[in-house]
């Protein structure tokens, strides 16, 4: 998984704008305050919708790739998962999810006023590691 992070980092960065001026961007196009990690993990790549409603970010983090979904709350959503974990983040409602097998992610969608993030990774990361980058999101 680590060589497999290197390698998608190192074409990220051979190909195109440097993360920098893709989060540059994403911060001028979207609709809403984009949250974003301190120095916690390295950006790999950030990209806006053409409306500025939705914001992915991608970081390299504890050589794992953590994706942020970012979206204006009250759009569209799809129904949780009824084995999901709810429990209370900061003060707002937040459903964990970990699916296993060929196609295995875990997943923390965080329901904020403003904002609905959803950390995401196909390297199965931890629980409490999504609840903390979640955590140290500005």
């Amino acid at each position: 998984m680590l060589v497999a992070a290197l390698i998608a980092t190192a074409l990220i960065h051979a190909s195109g704008p440097s993360p920098a001026a893709q989060l540059a961007a994403v911060q001028r196009a979207a609709m809403f305050h984009v949250l974003l990690l301190p120095s916690s993990g390295q950006l790999l790549h950030a990209e806006a919708s053409k409306d500025g409603s939705e914001v992915r970010l991608e970081y390299s983090i504890e050589g794992s790739i953590v994706r942020i979904d970012e979206r204006v709350a009250g759009a569209t959503q799809s129904s949780p998962d009824p084995q999901a974990e709810l429990f209370n983040l900061d003060g707002y409602p937040a459903l964990y999810n970990e699916r296993v097998g060929y196609r295995a992610v875990s997943d923390l969608t965080w329901f904020r006023p403003d904002v609905v993030v959803t950390l995401s990774s196909r390297d199965i990361v931890s629980e409490p590691l999504l609840v903390d980058v979640a955590l140290e999101l500005r």
